[in-house]
């Protein structure tokens, strides 16, 4: 949701670091959440994620030209933060009857280090944000959803895209690595997903 310049600008994420960061880790609480549901493949998808999302900060860190004597210092710290963070939305996720509020107090402290309005209009719509991103996901199939089958929910703010497909059903494509030598990949089920022969 970073490369979405639209929903950075509706809710004010600038390029600071930490707000860009708290962003992120909002979503992978989402996906957090849902893969606790899904048994061992969840548990397996889980780690990978966070392997990944480490990786990501370590990447903006070198961006940020953090210096080499305190790099893991200041990695340890944003891990730190970042864990806290999940730990109170996780703890505001438990009290349902007020999980709203709470959700929005949790953004207002972490995300805009209370620089905002607490009551402000901006602290309420990404809370509501938040909620319909987390009902969408768990709404979704268990295939869909662990397939990466899907896209996030539309904000009602947002511009309404045309879709050739519904949300469920829209096959996302990634533009980062492809492995140049397919021949160490077998066909899987219908020939269309690319499995490794050895893991």
């Amino acid at each position: 949701r970073l490369e979405n310049e639209e929903i950075l600008n509706l809710f004010r994420i600038n390029e600071s670091f930490n707000m860009k960061m708290y962003f992120y880790i909002l979503h992978l609480w989402i996906i957090n959440k849902r893969l606790r549901h899904e048994q061992y493949q969840g548990d397996i998808i889980n780690t990978y994620i966070f392997d990944i999302t480490w990786r990501i900060v370590r990447d903006w860190m070198l961006l940020k030209d953090v210096p080499e004597y305190s790099f893991n210092a200041e990695l340890l710290n944003c891990q730190e933060y970042a864990f806290g963070f999940l730990v109170s939305l996780d703890e505001a996720a438990n009290n349902v009857d007020i999980f709203p509020s709470l959700l929005k107090d949790i953004l207002w402290e972490h995300l805009y280090e209370k620089k905002v309005k607490q009551c402000g209009k901006i602290v309420t719509e990404l809370s509501k944000y938040s909620i319909l991103q987390m009902r969408h996901i768990f709404n979704l199939s268990s295939d869909h959803f662990l397939q990466a089958y899907f896209i996030w929910a539309d904000f009602y703010n947002q511009k309404k895209s045309n879709r050739r497909l519904p949300a469920l059903c829209q096959q996302i494509s990634y533009g980062g690595y492809r492995p140049k030598d397919k021949s160490k990949y077998l066909p899987y089920d219908d020939g269309k997903k690319l499995l490794p022969r050895i893991y």
